[in-house]
């Protein structure tokens, strides 16, 4: 019999290279164009084919925050996805099994679950002559137990093959239809029933394409970087929109020279930027300092994953905190920001470009591999209200001679001046240097210009920052994130939250400088908290510690997964019981 659930979790798994992540985005396509709200998570191997890749999808009827726990429904199209798969199924939940005999007697091992044996190599392969429709007959098998309509799915596979010829075309819809018709023909009882209903205005995106839009809504003309995983698929949509917009993209020789040139555009007034991950961001050190030391605006977005070194290329992680803030030689003050969710990338890229601007100083976004390739449905983005804005720029013409580009302001912050305007001209060099942009090496003046640089930090905080608050007002455990993990820990504090316990969250977006005022506050109103982290050394919960002198309890996940909303039940759980 069809039960009725609100909300579905689905896990694929099986080699690179047979199709899993393509089969995955499919249904996620179907399910959100057919008016459900979508999440999902995957990983992959950093081989081009072969390795273990695995999909996850969660599809319901309401806005969620995380890809789920448990999975409902297993898709194994080989005997290392069951394997690996089966620990993450829930107690009578479904496994779908390709039949070929290995995979066969794994799943016949699995207790307490529906099995459905699904020929999906025979059918492509023997009935279909098609061997790389296998996915496709996976496909249309799991289409048809989660409810989603078959046009839905033909329509779906036709715009996405259909360039590709008649032939091709054809045996895809040939293997979904085999696919379908060989579940129903057995299955009855489909996992989940619903009625599909016109979407709202909402989109299905990615955090890196809500970031790439992001940059757009900015003004941005010029993204300038070098491909590494798991960033360069924001060059890559770039490449083909940016150009529309007047901008151009530019694959660099390296890093450096990526922020070298972001540098040159933002000293010209253009808002440029780069993106990468950890090991980009070591290589771009030095050019960091520059920009923190000449004062010229800079934009960089590290998308993390696991390290170090080469690490774990393709496998998630929050490990670059420390390295983001104290990261260089000298003291190089940078501002450094963190969205927590995909919705969250549009708004806070763009905010990067305002604060790099208004602050003259470089702005580093932390996102991660995780938030980067997850799918969301998310509302409809809306356009800056302002307008593109251009900075603490000098507004009165003035004899070059007597222009202060360093000038020491209350604020840290002085009048910026770009090539071509009136009375602008100015030194700019990574020495130590005078008001005017001189070398200079006095001892009081670098006293002094240190101590400018870093006052825009308090004029920054002034300003009241964005931070996401949940929770009771008064509470025995508070828990203190930043970034990616924050859908997770909504959902584990709303568990905790129904059955009578009284928890609060805090996510600040912005990091560095942290927000004393706010977290100072949330610190007073509860009685522990607990800091989530996906890497193994604590890097906010040490941050946390040398600006308050706090000792926060610590839950450190360092596998290359994200957490699930019940690995942050449990621990609030164990938390409250230990009073």
């Amino acid at each position: 019999m069809m039960e009725a659930r609100r909300d579905i979790v689905v896990g694929i798994g099986g080699e690179g290279g047979e199709g899993v992540i393509v089969t995955g985005d499919m249904l996620t396509l179907a399910g959100a164009r057919s008016g459900q709200h979508v999440f999902t998570t995957r990983t992959f191997p950093a081989e081009i084919k072969g390795g273990y890749c695995n999909f996850q999808l969660r599809m319901g009827d309401e806005p969620m925050h995380s890809h789920g726990d448990a999975l409902d429904v297993l898709v194994c199209f080989n005997e290392e996805a069951v394997i690996n798969g089966k620990k993450d199924l829930r107690p009578g939940g479904t496994l779908v099994y390709d039949t070929a005999p290995a995979t066969e007697a794994q799943a016949q091992r699995v207790p307490g679950v529906r099995l459905i044996g699904l020929p999906m190599t025979k059918i492509a392969s023997e009935e279909l002559k098609a061997p790389l429709s296998k996915n496709m007959v996976a496909l249309g098998a799991t289409a048809y137990l989660l409810s989603i309509p078959f046009g839905s799915i033909e329509k779906l596979i036709t715009d996405r093959f259909k360039r590709k010829g008649e032939k091709v075309l054809a045996a895809n819809i040939a293997a979904i239809k085999a696919g379908h018709a060989f579940v129903e023909e057995r299955c009855k009882d489909r996992v989940r029933t619903y009625q599909p209903v016109k979407a709202d205005d909402r989109l299905l995106l990615s955090g890196n394409q809500a970031l790439a839009l992001g940059t757009l809504a900015a003004g941005v003309r010029l993204c300038a970087a070098y491909p590494i995983t798991p960033a360069s698929d924001i060059m890559e949509f770039l490449a083909d929109v940016l150009p529309r917009f007047g901008g151009a993209v530019v694959q660099a020789e390296d890093e450096m020279s990526a922020l070298g040139m972001v540098l040159g555009a933002m000293y010209t007034g253009r808002r440029a930027f780069t993106s990468t991950s950890g090991p980009g961001l070591s290589l771009m050190t030095e050019m960091i300092g520059l920009a923190s030391m000449a004062e010229v605006p800079a934009v960089i977005f590290d998308i993390q994953r696991s390290g170090p070194c080469t690490g774990m290329p393709t496998k998630t992680a929050q490990a670059d905190l420390l390295f983001a803030v104290f990261g260089g030689s000298g003291d190089a003050p940078r501002i450094v920001l963190a969205p927590t969710d995909v919705e969250d990338c549009y708004y806070v890229t763009q905010k990067c470009f305002d604060l790099a601007e208004r602050y003259s100083m470089p702005v580093i976004m932390l996102s991660d591999l995780s938030l980067g390739h997850r799918r969301q449905t998310v509302p409809r983005l809306r356009l800056p209200e302002n307008g593109q804005g251009n900075g603490q720029r000098h507004e009165q013409p003035q004899q070059w001679a007597h222009y202060r580009r360093y000038e020491i302001t209350e604020s840290g912050v002085s009048p910026r001046a770009v090539p071509g305007e009136e009375g602008g001209f100015h030194t700019v060099t990574g020495l130590e240097h005078d008001e005017f942009g001189a070398p200079c090496y006095e001892p009081s003046m670098h006293q002094a210009m240190n101590a400018k640089r870093f006052r825009k930090f308090a004029t920054l905080a002034r300003e009241g920052n964005g931070v996401k608050l949940a929770g009771d007002a008064q509470a025995e455990v508070g828990i203190l994130g930043w970034g990616s993990t924050y859908g997770a820990v909504l959902e584990a504090v709303a568990r905790v939250r129904g059955e009578g316990r009284r928890v609060k969250v805090l996510y600040p977006t912005l990091l560095n400088p942290m927000p004393r005022k706010e977290i100072g506050e949330f610190l007073r109103s509860v009685k522990k908290v607990v800091v989530p982290e996906l890497n193994f050394t604590g890097h906010f919960a040490t941050l946390l510690r040398a600006e308050f002198g706090i000792d926060p309890i610590r839950l450190d996940l360092c596998q290359g997964v994200p957490f699930t909303p019940g690995q942050i039940y449990a621990t609030i759980k164990e938390v409250i019981g230990r009073d």
